[in-house]
């Protein structure tokens, strides 16, 4: 077998792999600066994407962070909580699967 079929191959798995969404809930214990920074730090988003995802979630009460496969998104969703305790802070995130 090939390396090129091998990476194929992963990349076939991955897709099949369960998806699961990542969602920021409104909190109004985290403060903007707090969850701008999680998302840049965990998800890669810049500063105005980062802000934008918190003000979708104070005004509609959720939003749509990532589309992820399930052990990935488990592991984002680790190192928000992480983040959180460390901050003593909420963690305005959750994790479900996509429909």
């Amino acid at each position: 077998m090939s390396a090129t079929a091998t990476v194929g191959e992963a990349r076939t798995r991955e897709q099949l792999a369960p998806r699961h969404r990542v969602l920021l809930h409104k909190d109004e214990r985290a403060p903007v600066g707090y969850v701008a920074y999680v998302l840049q730090e965990v998800f890669k988003f810049d500063e105005q994407a980062a802000e934008t995802l918190y003000r979708e979630a104070k005004f509609l009460g959720v939003a749509l962070v990532a589309v992820l496969p399930v052990e990935v998104a488990e592991l984002r969703y680790e190192q928000t909580r992480s983040i959180a305790l460390t901050a003593k802070l909420p963690c305005p995130f959750s994790v479900e699967p996509e429909w």
